[in-house]
This record gives C-alpha cells, sequence and structure tokens, in this order.
C-alpha cells in the first residue's frame, strides 16, 4: 500500500464565533473561533460513547501556528455515524491573539486577509487537512469589533499552502499537514479621505492665492507660501501614526508627499521670480500658475481614477466571492432541511413496499362492495320514519 493511502484524512470546518481589534501598528488581531475535525475511526464502532477511551485513540493535534502566545482553547468531542462509517469529532475553541503580515501598499483603500494556519502536529506522510465537504463555514459578522473602520466579508477560504522546505541548523524541517483559514476585510477610506486628503487638497488650493499678491510683498508671500509647507509635513508625521513603519510609500503617502513637493515648487517659483525681470513677470507668473493649477488637477483625476481601477478592483472580486458563499451556505442549509423532512416511508422503503402490497380484509371488502342502490333505499327509510313522526303529531 502506497504512503498516500495510508494518510488519515481529517476534514476541518471553520465557524468564526468574534473577529475583535484588528491592530494594523502591530499586525495582528483578536478572534474567536471553533475548529471542528472529523475523522474515520473503526476503533469506535459499535460502541456507546460512554465506553469510548480517547486517550487510545488517535490524535491529529490540531493548532494554530500564527497564534501569539498561550491562546485559550476548550475542547469537546463526540461520534458521528455518516453512510454506516463511524467518524471521531474534536471540536476545539480557541480565543486569542494572533499575527497577521499587512498589506499596505494601497492604505488607506486597502484589503487585509486574516487567516489562520491551522496545523496538525503530525508527519505529513501520515495525516492530511481537507475541507469538510458535508459542512459549510460560518462567520458572526454581528460581533465584529471594528465594524467603524472596516467591512467584513460574508466568506471564509481554506487552502492549502506550499509545503516549508526550510533549512533550521542545517536540517530540512519535517512538513505538516497545513491548511490556510482566510477571513478577508476591507477598510472603510471615508476617514482619512475627509481627514488627511480633503485638507491637504484646501491647502494646495489656497497656496495658488499667493500668487494674486504682488512682488513687492515678497516676504508676505514667502511667510504663506513656509507655512503652508510646514502644516503639509504635519499631514505627513500625522499620517505616520496610522501604519507601522514600512519601507515603502502607502496611496495615502504618496498624495501627501507629492502635495508637498508641490507646495515646495510653489515656494521655489516666488523666490525665482524676484529675479526675474520685471518686463517678463507678468506673464511668467501666469505660466507658472497655469502649469501648477494644470499639474494639481491632472494628479488628482489620475489618483482617483487609479484607485476605482486598482483597490477598488479587489473589493469587487470579494463582493462576488460573498455572494457564491452566501449561495453555497443557502443551498447546504436547504438540503439539510430537506433530509430532515423526509417521510418515514422513503426513510424504510421495505416497510412502504410491504404496506402497498399487503392484502385486503374482508371488512374492507365488503365496505367496497356496497352500491350505490343500497345508499338509496337508506335515505328513503329515514325520509318515511320522519313522514309518519309528523302524522303522529
Amino acid at each position: 500500500m502506497s504512503k498516500k493511502a495510508e494518510k488519515r484524512k481529517v476534514f476541518i470546518q471553520i465557524n468564526v464565533l468574534k473577529i475583535g481589534k484588528i491592530n494594523t501598528m502591530r499586525e495582528c488581531f483578536d478572534a474567536e473561533l471553533v475548529v471542528k475535525s472529523r475523522w474515520l475511526e473503526p476503533a469506535i464502532i459499535g460502541k456507546k460513547p460512554e465506553d469510548i477511551d480517547e486517550t487510545k485513540l488517535w490524535n491529529p493535534k490540531i493548532f494554530i501556528e500564527n497564534a501569539i502566545g498561550e491562546p485559550i482553547v476548550t475542547a469537546e468531542t463526540m461520534m458521528e455515524i455518516i453512510n454506516n462509517e463511524a467518524f471521531f469529532v474534536r471540536k476545539k475553541r480557541i480565543k486569542g491573539l494572533f499575527m497577521e503580515f499587512m498589506e499596505l501598499q494601497e492604505f488607506p483603500f486597502d484589503t487585509q486577509e486574516l487567516s489562520f494556519l491551522i496545523k496538525s502536529d503530525t508527519p505529513d506522510s501520515k495525516s492530511e487537512l481537507i475541507e469538510d465537504p458535508l459542512d459549510v463555514h460560518r462567520i458572526h459578522r454581528k460581533t465584529f469589533v471594528d465594524g467603524h473602520e472596516y467591512y467584513l466579508y460574508n466568506y471564509l477560504e481554506l487552502t492549502v499552502p506550499p509545503p516549508n522546505n526550510d533549512l533550521q541548523l542545517g536540517v530540512i524541517q519535517q512538513n505538516k499537514p497545513t491548511i490556510k483559514a482566510t477571513v478577508s476585510v476591507s477598510r472603510l477610506a471615508p476617514f482619512y479621505v475627509w481627514n488627511v486628503i480633503v485638507p491637504m487638497g484646501f491647502i494646495i488650493v489656497v497656496s495658488f492665492s499667493t500668487f494674486g499678491m504682488e512682488l513687492e510683498f515678497l516676504r508676505n508671500r514667502l511667510q504663506l507660501s513656509y507655512v503652508l509647507v510646514l502644516k503639509a509635513v504635519t499631514f505627513k508625521n500625522l499620517v505616520n501614526t496610522y501604519i507601522p513603519k514600512i519601507s515603502y510609500f502607502t496611496y495615502l503617502g504618496k498624495y501627501v508627499v507629492l502635495m508637498t513637493v508641490l507646495l515646495v515648487l510653489i515656494s521655489t517659483f516666488t523666490g525665482v521670480m524676484s529675479r526675474v525681470a520685471e518686463s517678463n513677470r507678468e506673464w511668467s507668473e501666469l505660466l507658472g500658475l497655469i502649469a501648477f493649477i494644470s499639474f494639481f488637477v491632472t494628479f488628482n483625476l489620475f489618483y482617483v481614477g487609479w484607485i476605482l481601477l486598482m483597490p477598488f478592483r479587489k473589493r469587487r472580486v470579494m463582493s462576488k466571492k460573498e455572494a457564491e458563499f452566501t449561495k453555497k451556505e443557502q443551498a447546504m442549509l436547504a438540503k439539510r432541511e430537506a433530509s430532515d423532512k423526509k417521510p418515514k416511508a422513503e426513510d424504510h422503503p421495505e416497510t412502504a413496499k410491504k404496506t402497498e402490497t399487503e392484502p385486503k380484509t374482508e371488512a374492507a371488502k365488503k365496505t367496497e362492495t356496497k352500491t350505490e342502490p343500497d345508499k338509496k333505499t337508506e335515505a328513503a327509510k329515514k325520509t318515511e320514519t320522519e313522514k309518519a313522526h309528523k302524522v303522529a303529531k
């Protein structure tokens, strides 16, 4: 028998009870979930639950690898009979803090995948983790804590990650059965739009007003430009408080930096204009103003278009997956309800057939052979007796 045939199949179903606080700065999140695992166990066939010694049974030893610290774990066990096969079921309720590397390139229009890396503490050659085809995953969205900052999608994906062949101390680490459960969220961007992007755009618009001042007031023009530059730097520092120390630009960071560069260019242009001949100053300032306004409008249109094209495309894909997951969940529930409402005749076909082929009794035959004339004579007798009573009265 091959090694693949010897593997025990462990079926996994996830029930996410609660998604707590998502900490972008620390790149982690709180969660509470139930991991249901079931596997074929011939040793419990014909036994009552109280007669089963769990210590003598095989155990996949399910745990979550990306948990931080020691999570709170409670477990319960049971047995199920499916298609005349005995399955041992273990449900682990796990509550704790879980690590997740945030992808913040598209911040604050980003989507994040909150994952649970479920592993079995057995060799990969002895067992494998598989998504349970007879049960549907569940997400309790009403208990989501960060609903004011994120949108939690109503779907959960189970995928098998590639094997880990990293060398540790010169020895290849032994692979263990692994399956990855992923819940997706998208950040609600209006807070950052109204508190960072829109005020930054207003600062740029105000900077254009410096072109309305005569160069005789050069000192005042430069003072206003420097104040606006310092204000832009303040917004950049504000953005840094929302995200961890990363080595790349986010969408919000790019916007603030480019607007700051535009302010610096306007300030530099104002200083250079003081050295231009008076005969050329008027048209030079007009050309500069047109160039800066054109850059500002073009960049904002491109920025909005890019956001709608890239980050929001991911959201549309997730919304599609959410709809498919909901349909699958409803179909599974409808199938269960239909199986629960099956008549007993379907559950016991032999009894139903026997009932249909049973011979009829003599009394039944007599009742069936009763004809219409007999019924009419009985009705006539009743009317005659009623008339006799009336005459007597």
